[in-house]
């Protein structure tokens, strides 16, 4: 197991970095994408580990079934649709379904098949809370002209690639994104203070304060809304992160009473009531794609066709001033045009069944285990950042954004499985460490 999580959690860094035509030279790496590799190498790592007993078997329940069907079907919708076989969008449109589904649903499956252990828990919120620290200092880099030397790598300040080009987008080269993980980023080490040592609470009393910051720096108010729920979640549910999550709200209205800061204050000078344009192109693409589904409302316009098959279903809108198209800035009507109605239902209804699950496993967990119930309510409220933020952007270009949404439900999963049925698995390590966890073993 021990490759298992070196490979995985390689593979959740590799993510964060474009490769291919720019980003860092490795190579013959570079043409052939480490994160692929590093996949491979994770999924051989799980499957030895299965062969040789190490997994845990459990039955399958309706969120599991769904992946899967949800899976084949997008799989399907890709090779009978025909962007499999077009060359303006058999490459691209691989690569999203790969980031949309076998990736994040993989690394479900990956972590709902290991016996859950806190150690393992607090492994995978300190790699994504390291990575944060990268990403947020980034974001500040990018943010303030005289620190542009210190960002890493250099494509990230290149205007001619990516998107959103002056807001801080990060390795992703899209603010959306960057916006996105770095709420992600926040919510962990929110949690991760209750398990650390003296030095990473330090580091954590630095890195929440800048984290916040870059979330700002981006400029975009989907992450922003999103970031604004996972802060509600932690203020609707009791626990230890509550109280914390008071003094930060304190400090957000202070600063946006009095002003302080440019994009986001209760006056004037804010970022919802500017950029009027791109809510019009938004309301515009998604009508288009209300035509997509009326014109196709059982099988869609097949996987990865939505941009090809954008000219034949566009017309111009009456009071709508259309700047132009840029995508689809919206996951489920893409969805559903592209692959029909009965698959967008498939989804919204696997993603409640997995905010149900959570919700039941906060309720189940002993109350003693503050640390397990904590990260459960942090994964309902990434969870509704996850499905909010798929509505007003595509969650499919991106990622790490999907397998950590997905690896944090695999490990509700398990604990569901391990700690509110009473089979918990403790390790050597956990006896000394974890003593609610043996008390609750022996009962």
């Amino acid at each position: 197991m021990k490759a298992f999580r070196v490979f995985l959690f390689s593979w959740i860094v590799a993510q964060t970095f474009y490769f291919g035509i720019y980003g860092p030279d490795l190579l013959f790496l570079k043409q052939i994408r480490p994160h692929n590799v590093l996949f491979v190498l994770t999924l051989i790592s799980f499957l030895l580990a299965w062969v040789g007993g190490k997994t845990v078997r459990s039955p399958m329940e309706w969120p599991e079934r769904l992946l899967l069907l949800l899976g084949g079907i997008l799989a399907a919708s890709f090779f009978l649709g025909g962007a499999a076989f077009d060359e303006t969008t058999s490459k691209k449109s691989l690569g999203t379904l790969l980031s949309f589904t076998l990736y994040p649903f993989s690394t479900y499956f990956f972590v709902r098949a290991i016996p859950f252990r806190r150690e393992f828990l607090v492994s995978v919120l300190k790699v994504v809370c390291f990575l944060g620290i990268y990403l947020a200092f980034t974001g500040v880099f990018e943010h303030y002209e005289w620190l542009h030397w210190l960002v890493w790598p250099g494509y990230i300040m290149d205007p001619s690639l990516g998107t959103h080009f002056e807001r801080s987008r990060g390795p992703f080269m899209e603010s959306v994104a960057m916006g996105r993980v770095l709420a992600m980023v926040f919510a962990c080490w929110l949690v991760l203070r209750l398990e650390a040592g003296p030095f990473l609470r330090k580091v954590a009393i630095v890195s929440i304060p800048v984290t916040m910051a870059s979330v700002y720096f981006t400029a975009t108010r989907g992450p922003w809304i999103g970031f604004a729920l996972i802060c509600l979640i932690f203020l609707v549910f009791k626990t230890p992160v509550r109280r914390t999550m008071c003094w930060l709200t304190v400090c957000i209205v202070i600063v946006a009473a009095f002003g302080l800061t440019n994009k986001f204050s209760l006056g004037q000078n804010n970022l919802f009531l500017e950029r009027q344009t791109t809510v019009t192109d938004r309301v515009v693409t998604w009508l288009v794609s209300g035509r997509m589904v009326e014109a196709n409302p059982l099988l869609g316009i097949g996987f990865g066709r939505f941009n090809v098959e954008w000219p034949n279903y566009y017309k111009e809108f009456q009071g709508f001033d259309f700047t132009g198209f840029d995508g689809s800035h919206n996951t489920f009507l893409t969805m559903a045009a592209e692959v029909g109605l009965p698959t967008f239902g498939l989804y919204l209804l696997m993603a409640f069944l997995m905010w149900r699950r959570c919700f039941r496993v906060y309720r189940q967990l002993d109350r003693g285990l503050t640390f397990e119930r904590t990260f459960v309510v942090m994964v309902m409220g990434i969870l509704l950042l996850y499905v909010f933020t798929g509505w007003f952007s595509d969650l499919r270009w991106n990622t790490l954004q999907n397998t950590l949404m997905f690896l944090m439900l695999g490990l509700v999963a398990a604990m569901e499985r391990d700690l509110c049925n009473k089979a918990i698995v403790v390790g050597e390590d956990d006896l000394d460490q974890t003593p609610e966890l043996v008390a609750t073993y022996h009962h």
